[in-house]
Protein backbone atom coordinates (compact mmCIF):
# COMPACT_ATOMS: atom_id res chain seq x y z
CA UNK A 1 0.00 0.00 0.00
CA UNK A 2 1.13 3.49 -0.98
CA UNK A 3 0.09 6.16 0.64
CA UNK A 4 0.51 9.92 -0.85
CA UNK A 5 -2.14 12.25 0.82
CA UNK A 6 -2.96 15.35 -1.28
CA UNK A 7 -4.73 17.16 1.20
CA UNK A 8 -1.74 17.07 3.96
CA UNK A 9 -1.65 19.47 7.09
CA UNK A 10 -0.21 21.57 5.15
CA UNK A 11 -2.87 22.12 2.01
CA UNK A 12 -5.31 21.74 4.79
CA UNK A 13 -3.85 25.42 6.01
CA UNK A 14 -3.85 26.47 2.35
CA UNK A 15 -7.31 25.39 2.61
CA UNK A 16 -8.74 27.18 5.38
CA UNK A 17 -6.84 30.78 4.07
CA UNK A 18 -8.69 30.72 0.99
CA UNK A 19 -12.64 30.21 2.78
CA UNK A 20 -13.94 33.14 3.37
CA UNK A 21 -13.81 34.90 7.06
CA UNK A 22 -17.22 34.05 8.44
CA UNK A 23 -16.18 30.21 7.47
CA UNK A 24 -13.16 30.56 9.50
CA UNK A 25 -15.32 31.52 12.25
CA UNK A 26 -17.43 28.56 11.80
CA UNK A 27 -14.71 26.36 12.13
CA UNK A 28 -13.13 27.65 15.13
CA UNK A 29 -16.50 27.57 16.47
CA UNK A 30 -17.49 24.20 15.28
CA UNK A 31 -16.84 22.53 18.96
CA UNK A 32 -18.91 25.25 20.68
CA UNK A 33 -21.60 25.07 18.37
CA UNK A 34 -22.22 21.04 18.72
CA UNK A 35 -20.09 20.13 15.24
CA UNK A 36 -17.03 19.29 13.37
CA UNK A 37 -14.64 21.11 11.03
CA UNK A 38 -15.31 18.65 8.54
CA UNK A 39 -19.38 19.23 8.65
CA UNK A 40 -18.18 23.12 8.01
CA UNK A 41 -15.62 22.93 5.29
CA UNK A 42 -17.04 19.94 2.84
CA UNK A 43 -19.63 22.30 1.77
CA UNK A 44 -17.47 25.26 1.79
CA UNK A 45 -15.07 23.43 -0.49
CA UNK A 46 -17.95 22.27 -3.24
CA UNK A 47 -19.41 25.91 -3.20
CA UNK A 48 -17.61 28.21 -5.77
CA UNK A 49 -18.58 30.99 -3.74
CA UNK A 50 -16.78 30.09 -0.75
CA UNK A 51 -13.77 28.05 -2.60
CA UNK A 52 -15.28 25.51 -4.88
CA UNK A 53 -13.35 22.40 -6.74
CA UNK A 54 -11.80 24.60 -9.13
CA UNK A 55 -10.05 26.19 -7.01
CA UNK A 56 -9.37 23.37 -4.84
CA UNK A 57 -7.75 21.78 -7.87
CA UNK A 58 -5.67 24.89 -8.87
CA UNK A 59 -4.51 24.92 -4.86
CA UNK A 60 -3.68 20.69 -4.92
CA UNK A 61 -1.88 21.56 -8.36
CA UNK A 62 0.42 24.26 -6.59
CA UNK A 63 1.02 22.85 -3.15
CA UNK A 64 1.03 19.41 -3.20
CA UNK A 65 3.34 19.00 -5.60
CA UNK A 66 5.33 16.16 -3.41
CA UNK A 67 2.43 14.22 -2.80
CA UNK A 68 1.53 14.18 -6.70
CA UNK A 69 4.93 13.12 -7.66
CA UNK A 70 4.91 10.65 -4.76
CA UNK A 71 1.52 9.09 -6.40
CA UNK A 72 2.64 9.25 -10.31
CA UNK A 73 6.49 7.51 -9.27
CA UNK A 74 3.79 4.58 -7.71
CA UNK A 75 3.18 4.05 -11.80
CA UNK A 76 6.63 4.17 -12.46
CA UNK A 77 7.56 0.16 -11.37
CA UNK A 78 5.55 -2.38 -13.16
CA UNK A 79 5.96 -4.35 -10.07
CA UNK A 80 3.41 -2.00 -8.31
CA UNK A 81 0.59 -3.19 -10.87
CA UNK A 82 -2.31 -3.69 -10.73
CA UNK A 83 -3.00 -0.08 -8.71
CA UNK A 84 -6.15 0.93 -7.51
CA UNK A 85 -6.10 4.89 -6.91
CA UNK A 86 -8.35 6.20 -4.16
CA UNK A 87 -9.29 8.89 -1.77
CA UNK A 88 -12.80 10.03 0.05
CA UNK A 89 -14.87 10.02 -3.22
CA UNK A 90 -12.47 9.35 -5.67
CA UNK A 91 -13.06 12.09 -8.25
CA UNK A 92 -11.13 15.00 -6.38
CA UNK A 93 -7.03 14.04 -5.47
CA UNK A 94 -7.89 10.66 -7.45
CA UNK A 95 -9.53 12.60 -10.25
CA UNK A 96 -6.72 14.97 -10.45
CA UNK A 97 -4.16 12.26 -10.60
CA UNK A 98 -6.11 10.41 -13.28
CA UNK A 99 -6.20 13.19 -15.25
CA UNK A 100 -2.25 13.30 -15.27
CA UNK A 101 -1.81 9.72 -16.11
CA UNK A 102 -4.37 9.95 -19.19
CA UNK A 103 -2.73 12.93 -20.07
CA UNK A 104 0.57 11.53 -20.09
CA UNK A 105 -0.64 8.67 -21.74
CA UNK A 106 -1.82 11.09 -24.82
CA UNK A 107 -4.84 10.03 -24.23
CA UNK A 108 -7.56 12.63 -25.73
CA UNK A 109 -8.37 15.70 -23.05
CA UNK A 110 -12.50 15.25 -24.19
CA UNK A 111 -12.17 11.93 -23.02
CA UNK A 112 -10.25 12.94 -19.48
CA UNK A 113 -13.18 14.91 -19.07
CA UNK A 114 -15.63 12.79 -19.43
CA UNK A 115 -14.14 9.86 -17.30
CA UNK A 116 -14.02 12.45 -14.25
CA UNK A 117 -17.47 13.40 -14.86
CA UNK A 118 -18.92 10.19 -14.97
CA UNK A 119 -17.62 10.18 -11.18
CA UNK A 120 -20.42 12.25 -9.96
CA UNK A 121 -23.14 9.76 -12.00
CA UNK A 122 -21.52 7.00 -10.25
CA UNK A 123 -21.45 8.59 -6.76
CA UNK A 124 -24.64 9.40 -6.75
CA UNK A 125 -25.91 6.59 -8.34
CA UNK A 126 -24.23 4.63 -5.04
CA UNK A 127 -25.90 7.25 -2.56
CA UNK A 128 -29.27 6.55 -4.14
CA UNK A 129 -28.96 2.47 -3.53
CA UNK A 130 -27.67 3.24 -0.47
CA UNK A 131 -23.88 1.87 -0.83
CA UNK A 132 -22.20 4.70 0.96
CA UNK A 133 -20.82 4.29 4.04
CA UNK A 134 -20.25 8.05 4.56
CA UNK A 135 -21.67 10.95 6.44
CA UNK A 136 -24.65 12.80 5.14
CA UNK A 137 -22.78 15.95 4.82
CA UNK A 138 -20.37 14.24 2.83
CA UNK A 139 -22.87 12.93 -0.12
CA UNK A 140 -25.17 15.93 -1.07
CA UNK A 141 -25.28 17.02 -4.47
CA UNK A 142 -22.57 20.02 -4.23
CA UNK A 143 -20.06 17.66 -2.55
CA UNK A 144 -20.12 14.62 -5.06
CA UNK A 145 -20.53 17.00 -8.04
CA UNK A 146 -17.63 16.50 -10.43
CA UNK A 147 -18.56 18.35 -13.76
CA UNK A 148 -16.30 18.78 -16.69
CA UNK A 149 -15.94 22.01 -16.47
CA UNK A 150 -14.50 22.33 -13.52
CA UNK A 151 -11.63 19.96 -14.68
CA UNK A 152 -11.40 21.66 -18.00
CA UNK A 153 -10.70 24.96 -16.59
CA UNK A 154 -7.61 23.05 -14.63
CA UNK A 155 -6.54 21.14 -17.57
CA UNK A 156 -6.40 25.29 -19.15
CA UNK A 157 -4.92 26.82 -16.00
CA UNK A 158 -1.90 23.68 -15.90
CA UNK A 159 -1.64 24.04 -19.71
CA UNK A 160 -1.49 28.06 -19.48
CA UNK A 161 1.16 27.99 -16.50
CA UNK A 162 3.11 24.78 -17.46
CA UNK A 163 2.71 23.99 -21.08
CA UNK A 164 0.92 20.55 -20.69
CA UNK A 165 0.39 17.32 -18.47
CA UNK A 166 4.07 16.41 -18.74
CA UNK A 167 5.39 20.32 -18.01
CA UNK A 168 4.05 19.99 -14.85
CA UNK A 169 5.02 16.89 -14.20
CA UNK A 170 8.25 17.67 -14.82
CA UNK A 171 8.04 21.08 -12.83
CA UNK A 172 7.87 18.68 -9.75
CA UNK A 173 10.59 16.52 -10.63
CA UNK A 174 9.14 13.73 -12.65
CA UNK A 175 11.86 12.75 -15.27
CA UNK A 176 11.30 11.98 -18.89
CA UNK A 177 12.36 8.45 -18.18
CA UNK A 178 9.64 8.14 -15.32
CA UNK A 179 7.03 9.36 -17.88
CA UNK A 180 8.62 6.68 -19.91
CA UNK A 181 7.68 3.95 -17.41
CA UNK A 182 4.39 5.59 -16.71
CA UNK A 183 3.51 5.18 -20.68
CA UNK A 184 4.85 1.69 -21.18
CA UNK A 185 3.29 0.37 -17.66
CA UNK A 186 0.06 2.17 -18.32
CA UNK A 187 -0.47 1.31 -22.00
CA UNK A 188 1.79 -1.87 -22.69
CA UNK A 189 3.83 -0.32 -25.86
CA UNK A 190 6.46 1.32 -26.80
CA UNK A 191 6.09 4.89 -28.04
CA UNK A 192 8.94 6.61 -30.10
CA UNK A 193 9.32 9.05 -27.47
CA UNK A 194 9.34 6.31 -24.70
CA UNK A 195 12.22 4.70 -26.70
CA UNK A 196 14.17 7.99 -26.60
CA UNK A 197 13.45 9.03 -23.10
CA UNK A 198 15.47 5.26 -22.52
CA UNK A 199 17.97 5.82 -24.82
CA UNK A 200 18.90 9.31 -23.39
CA UNK A 201 18.97 7.88 -19.83
CA UNK A 202 21.46 5.13 -20.27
Amino acid sequence: MFHADLVASKMRLYIFYEVPWQTKVRCIMAPVMGTTTEKVMAPAVADATKLGYEKLYRLLLEHSKKEIAKGLRVMTKEENFPVLVHCMHGKDRTGLLIMLLLLLCDIEPQAALLDYAQSEVELRTARDSKRFNLASHLTTDPVLASSSEVMQSTMDYMNQKYGSAAGYVKSIGITDIEVSHIRLNLMKEAATKDLLSRMEAS
